[in-house]
């Protein structure tokens, strides 16, 4: 006589126990691994974004010193002390601080009479708006007086005086929070 063997209630209960229990572990696993996809898909964006607002901002500030190479003197410029000590995003410095970084006579940057709209569109560089720049003088140093003999090295005769300017440059991402400000300093000769 072969009669089978019961198992105990017990044993049928902690199958179910630790089926559960796995699936429990399981299902912690997955949203770990969502949540972790999910911050590591928001990095890279947060990247890109942070990415096209440096080259947006690079960008203008390369117009801006091609801008300064095609003046032909210092005559666009407000001379310095005057009542308005910007006209249209050329700027003279106030006592050596940058123009956006100044109480007084700080940069709007949605002012369009403080700055000055990059040519570059903002579709191409995926940004939400164009990037805008502004050019400050800064101050002229002499050759004589022992300054930098910038690229005359051995010139005959007296060179021309060099022309300090401040470029800040200002530009966003693909989004209006990341916004990148890149500052330069830029010499000239006018001769």
């Amino acid at each position: 006589m072969n009669r089978p063997l019961k198992q105990p209630e017990a044993a049928a209960g902690a199958a179910l126990f630790t089926t559960l229990v796995i699936l429990l572990i399981l299902t912690i696993l997955g949203v770990s691994s969502v949540q972790t996809t999910i911050m590591q898909e928001r990095l890279a964006r947060n990247y890109l974004d942070l990415a096209i607002a440096f080259q947006a901002a690079e960008a203008a500030a390369t117009e801006a010193e091609n801008l300064l190479e095609a003046m032909p003197d210092l005559s666009a410029f407000p001379a310095e002390g005057a009542a308005q000590p910007c006209n249209a995003g050329l700027c003279t410095s106030l006592d050596g601080l940058a123009r956006w970084q100044a109480e007084q006579g700080a940069v709007d940057w949605d002012d369009a009479s403080t700055h000055i709209e990059a040519s570059v569109a903002a579709a191409a560089l995926g940004a939400e708006s164009p990037p805008r720049y502004l050019i400050e003088y800064v101050a002229t140093a002499s050759p004589e007086l022992g300054t930098p003999n910038i690229s005359n090295v051995g010139e005959a005769g007296r060179p021309a005086p060099i022309h300090y300017f401040r470029i800040t440059a200002r530009g966003t991402g693909a989004s209006p929070r990341a916004v990148v400000m890149l500052q330069t300093t830029y010499g000239r000769r006018f001769r």
